[in-house]
């Protein structure tokens, strides 16, 4: 794509997505990039310390840049029924050279809504088919302005006509399994086993994940693979009310679940998540490079005070509702038909552009090459 249809593309995808949710009732929040540990989702490892004068030992606790900003979203709903946020998630993913799907920073879309809890599972899928293919319309629509050749705008055209398909994780496994995939039942999908069936299904819907909390004499001993946030609703059957929306050409696109606003339970399962443990851990970290001597408890409690906010907003409304986050870099990858992100985004923000960069004293060296006097 040249520069003018990378910018186009994101200018009419954005514009989408404000139209798409204003005209369904939501209400736009803006949420801070700077936040305590509850900006992060399951992978903590990836949270990016923010840094002042040089320090990271600036603030009383570890300040990061969001990754999400599920849990202000989630504030908000105690005024609003439907919330929703665009702006950009920030996360330490390492590929040198790039992998094509995995940026530093890219932007999210992401919506909370309340609603009956009997409903609010059917009616979270529908709000992200709806609004992606709202993406495929008018993407599709701007084809031939966009690049987009016709084969392709045909499939866009599918995509948003169609409802798209559904499989539970146990759905999914088992039919990977028949394929020749070495994948066991506990495991997690790798990006190719997402694109296999995204192949075979087009957009589809991976529902039902294990719950990570719960005994399942599936494993047979094995250590679970999957990793989901902690307050996701489970329900009651080692299962959680979760969902990944997999899209050809990019895989993972798009997470979501309906939110545990039980209290007692939802503290149970965040100090008892492996997301807490990686947190403590990190944290054990933050104390020694600060010089300071901390029990066990003293470090879990700090942790806890990162969360104290949202468990104060849901113990003030313990409301019903559900929630994702839209990754559009690799929606719109896939609503193009492009093989990577770089293509699709004008100023894409990996790790390898950082590590391809000129060092410093390769800029002095030219600045002094170039300077002449007068």
């Amino acid at each position: 794509m040249t520069l003018e249809q990378q910018v186009k593309l994101w200018h009419l995808s954005t514009q989408t997505s404000f139209c798409h949710w204003w005209a369904r009732g939501y209400h736009y929040v803006e949420v801070p990039s700077m936040v305590r540990a509850s900006g992060a989702c399951e992978f903590v490892d990836s949270l990016m310390e923010a840094s002042l004068d040089s320090s990271l030992n600036w603030a009383a606790q570890p300040v990061f840049l969001k990754q999400t900003g599920q849990l202000h979203l989630e504030g908000a709903l105690g005024l609003f029924p439907k919330t929703f946020t665009v702006g950009r998630s920030f996360r330490g993913e390492r590929h040198n050279p790039s992998d094509g799907r995995h940026c530093m920073e890219f932007s999210l879309h992401e919506i909370e809504f309340v609603g009956e809890q009997n409903d609010l599972y059917a009616a979270l899928l529908q709000e992200i088919q709806g609004f992606v293919q709202a993406l495929a319309s008018n993407i599709g629509a701007h084809a031939g302005e966009l690049g987009i050749n016709k084969a392709h705008a045909k499939k866009l055209h599918k995509w948003a006509t169609t409802p798209f398909a559904k499989l539970t994780y146990d759905e999914a496994i088992s039919i990977l399994k028949k394929d020749g995939e070495p994948i066991e039942w506990g495991m997690d999908f790798t990006h190719w086993q997402e694109l296999k069936l995204a192949e075979m299904y087009g957009p589809v819907f991976l529902t039902k994940f294990p719950d990570p909390m719960w005994e399942h004499p599936e494993l047979d001993g094995r250590e679970l693979r999957v990793i989901k946030f902690f307050n996701m609703f489970p329900d009651g059957k080692g299962r959680i009310d979760s969902a990944d929306l997999i899209l050809p050409g990019s895989g993972e696109s798009v997470g979501a679940a309906v939110r545990l606003h039980l209290l007692d339970l939802l503290k149970q399962r965040l100090t008892h998540s492996l997301m807490f443990e990686h947190l403590v851990s990190r944290r054990f970290e933050w104390f020694a490079r600060a010089g300071k001597n901390v029990t066990e408890g003293e470090v879990e409690a700090s942790v806890l005070a990162d969360f104290a906010p949202y468990i104060e907003q849901v113990s003030s409304h313990a409301l019903p509702h559900a929630g994702c986050g839209f990754g559009m870099n690799r929606i719109l990858q896939s609503l193009v038909g492009k093989a990577t992100i770089e293509e699709i985004d004008a100023f894409p923000v990996t790790f390898a552009n950082f590590q391809s960069a000129p060092s410093i004293e390769e800029m002095e060296a030219a600045r002094e090459g170039h300077f002449v006097e007068a």
